[in-house]
């Protein structure tokens, strides 16, 4: 919230033409001022729902983590010709709206699309997990087919050590931050 507290400052001083966001922190941070502010802001983490508000002043460059996730059920559903649902756990933590809120619209499109996903866990971690072995060791013994983890880069590395741990090579989804690829 530091940005926040300081953009009174950074307005008058810096008169800055736009603010560059980095995630969902800064969104839920400087959101809601920056209509009055009338300096928009650019943020290249994932969109967040809690963002979708009237006359935001803030624009993603990338589509939700949500919709991140359900491209990949669409595309691992149409690649495997599955006429099953893909069974999924989603990994994230309560620490932040972001990742809630992730969890919350990844739960809303398996109720809108019972053919194509069903989700069959939501493990809740802390911010850094250290070792998530035994969460993943469960959640692989419920025989699913993918594990969405739409959080931190610690917590992606950690659920591919539990995966890595118990020998698993159930595919994992990761937010476009946590690769190269991104």
């Amino acid at each position: 919230m530091t940005l926040r507290r300081l953009q009174p400052g950074v307005l008058s001083e810096k008169k800055p033409l736009a603010l560059l966001g980095m995630g969902g922190s800064d969104s839920a941070a400087m959101g809601p001022r920056l209509p009055e502010d009338k300096v928009p802001m650019v943020s290249g983490g994932g969109g967040y729902g809690f963002t979708w508000t009237p006359d935001p002043w803030l624009f993603n460059v990338r589509p939700t983590l949500v919709h991140e996730a359900a491209m990949y059920v669409k595309w691992r559903y149409a690649t495997e010709n599955r006429d099953t649902p893909l069974r999924v756990v989603v990994v994230a933590s309560e620490a932040a709206p972001a990742w809630v809120d992730t969890v919350d619209g990844i739960k809303s499109y398996a109720v809108n699309n019972p053919d194509k996903v069903e989700l069959i866990d939501i493990i809740w971690t802390a911010p850094q997990p250290t070792d998530m072995t035994t969460d993943i060791f469960a959640a692989v013994g419920k025989g699913i087919d993918a594990i969405i983890v739409m959080a931190n880069t610690a917590g992606s590395v950690a659920v591919k050590t539990a995966r890595d741990n118990v020998g698993s090579d159930v595919p994992m989804l990761a937010g476009a931050h946590n690769g190269l690829t991104a």
